[in-house]
């Protein structure tokens, strides 16, 4: 009975994340995760049967990161990976199909604990345009202090991630050098050397879980505020090229224009 119970709630959750996700999403076309925990070669086995099933097995992967280690609790079946890395994508149009991933993965007994980090990869409509627009200080700026404000809010292991090495705040001096120098680093909360090689934006910020319903809120979150600075910087677009093909005519308020899906 209990467990009927579980699965209930934790159904309509994934029912109600993904449709908040999709009214509150705008310009992101895709989500991609990297998990690092500590699972069973059962458990992943399972879930590649499952991914199959639907049609993406090229879609899901499991390998390894060194920096992880996760204990293995008193029961579990078959070998016990202390140190795995879950990768999978999906459309955003499809994205219940990655909250029942996180979820039966936590059902099935996935860990994780502080050597670990949740990793958020994400593509847009119209990447190259938007990826463009965001590639400067001040989308840094903006996404590093809505996270200060989330973070007060989740509580000590969110705030620590500001100064991980792992993910840390770029600062007015990080920002340049990251960027421009010949070394640059992925160790960043923004990653944008994962443009290069992903095609995708890189989010490394977020901590570890202990729930599947804090991984989720946690999804919830990152897209709306992604949306939300995005759609800043495809208003003050609109309106400087307004201006430039009107010099003489009257620019209209960001607030006056359309908020139309950049497909």
């Amino acid at each position: 009975m209990m467990k009927y119970i579980y699965q209930k709630e934790y159904k309509s959750l994934i029912e109600k994340a993904a449709d908040r996700m999709k009214k509150e999403n705008q310009y992101i076309h895709s989500f991609g995760v990297e998990l690092e925990g500590g699972v069973s070669s059962v458990v992943v086995d399972e879930i590649e049967e499952w991914i199959k099933e639907l049609g993406y097995w090229e879609r899901f992967e499991c390998g390894s990161d060194g920096s992880v280690n996760v204990a293995p609790p008193f029961h579990y079946r078959g070998y016990w990976y202390r140190d795995a890395e879950i990768r999978f994508w999906t459309e955003t149009e499809k994205i219940e199909l990655l909250l029942e991933l996180i979820w039966r993965l936590w059902r099935e007994g996935f860990k994780q604990n502080s050597t670990c980090g949740n990793h958020i990869h994400v593509k847009f409509y119209n990447n190259s345009f938007i990826l463009s627009l965001i590639f400067n200080e001040k989308f840094v700026d903006m996404f590093q202090r809505k996270y200060e404000v989330f973070a007060k809010k989740r509580g000590e292991k969110y705030i620590e991630r500001i100064h991980n090495s792992y993910c840390k705040f770029y600062d007015q001096v990080s920002f340049p050098a990251a960027l421009y120098a010949y070394q640059h680093s992925r160790y960043y909360a923004v990653n944008y050397c994962s443009v290069d090689e992903n095609d995708t934006l890189e989010i490394r910020i977020l901590p570890y879980c202990d729930s599947a319903k804090e991984f989720i809120e946690n999804l919830i979150w990152l897209n709306k505020t992604l949306n939300k600075i995005i759609d800043k910087f495809v208003r003050k677009e609109r309106i400087m090229s307004l201006r430039i093909a009107f010099p003489k005519e009257e620019v209209i308020k960001p607030e006056e224009i359309d908020e139309e899906v950049i497909v």
